[in-house]
């Protein structure tokens, strides 16, 4: 997962894995999650990386499968950071922008409109740029926290062609960032 400090990587991370909210998180470590799921009938093991920035966030980078890459939509800068991120991640792959797996999640869909600073068109538009799907999460209320680590599975098997009902695969493992 990537996206600036303070948008709710980490509680959207917990989220999914511990299915909790934890409002006091200290947004600037760095820490991994590791947890199965079945995504349209098929076992996933997710290797989970909430990022911050660091020396070896380049290396994290080149490692990982797909991106969740998270923003505020109670902040303009965060999705301003989020564009400057998938380029460089872009970069760091070695790969054209359409051929690396992202989701684009706008965090934080439970705060009031007045506090809103990106719109869903905007967002969507974004997203449509990068030819991947966007959802709006909240992390304090649960919504589409599956949903979005699930899509990413769908984009990274998608861009990878591979079939998704492998009788002699029983897991698969995605390195998420």
């Amino acid at each position: 997962m990537v996206g600036e400090n303070g948008v709710g990587k980490s509680c959207i991370s917990l989220q999914f894995i511990q299915h909790r909210f934890e409002d006091n998180y200290d947004s600037t470590i760095e820490d991994s999650w590791r947890k199965r799921a079945t995504v349209d009938g098929e076992c996933y093991l997710y290797d989970i990386y909430d990022t911050v920035p660091s020396p070896n966030l380049d290396t994290t980078i080149r490692i990982c499968q797909g991106f969740l890459v998270v923003f505020s939509l109670a902040s303009k800068e965060s999705f301003q950071a989020c564009i400057a991120l998938h380029d460089r991640i872009s970069l760091l792959q070695d790969l054209e922008p359409n051929e690396v797996p992202f989701v684009l999640c706008g965090n934080k869909c439970d705060l009031e409109d007045s506090q809103r600073q990106v719109s869903t068109s905007e967002a969507e538009e974004t997203a449509r740029a990068w030819g991947c799907p966007y959802l709006e999460t909240s992390a304090l209320r649960r919504t589409n926290i599956d949903e979005s680590f699930h899509q990413i599975v769908r984009e990274i098997n998608k861009i990878n062609k591979k079939p998704t009902t492998d009788p002699n695969t029983s897991k698969r493992t995605c390195h998420l960032m």
